[in-house]
């Protein structure tokens, strides 16, 4: 009886401990990353209670593209390095390029409601965490699902 309780010990243990890190290491082991929209700064392609997928493997063959849109990480000076995940549309900076000194303008499509590359300036490409594929599902203000935005792609 003893070597079955341990068994099963350590078998539960061993499956706790394997469910924690594949949920710590999903994007890494998976490819993809589920984020909340919690803004209006993308909208109307995103609206705020949205759930997006992010393909974390995308841009390991092919560079970024202009219009994709992303989702990256955002260091606050002011917080202290406080790190932040951000979604936006990559851009042209003003001077017409897609990147100037190695970094990416990103632009929310709400631009009166995004704190974006005209804000923060330009960030470098390791700091993308990777392009938004698919919104899952969307929850309205009155904690409802929004029928209309089952997996809807995004362009």
């Amino acid at each position: 009886m003893p070597t079955h309780f341990l068994a099963a010990a350590v078998f539960s243990i061993s499956a706790l401990i394997g469910l924690f890190l594949g949920f710590t290491y999903k994007d890494s082991w998976l490819g993809v990353h589920i984020y909340f929209v919690p803004s209006m700064s993308m909208h109307p392609t995103l609206k705020p209670g949205q759930f997006i997928l992010v393909d974390t493997w995308v841009y390991i063959d092919e560079p970024v593209k202009l219009d994709d849109v992303v989702v990256f990480k955002q260091t606050d000076s002011v917080d202290k390095g406080q790190i932040t995940w951000l979604v936006k549309r990559i851009a042209n900076w003003p001077q017409g390029q897609l990147q100037h000194n190695s970094l990416l303008y990103l632009l929310g499509d709400n631009s009166n409601a995004s704190h974006d590359s005209r804000r923060f300036g330009g960030i470098k490409q390791e700091n993308i965490v990777g392009k938004v594929n698919l919104v899952l599902l969307g929850i309205d203000n009155k904690q409802h699902l929004e029928e209309d935005t089952w997996l809807k792609p995004i362009n």
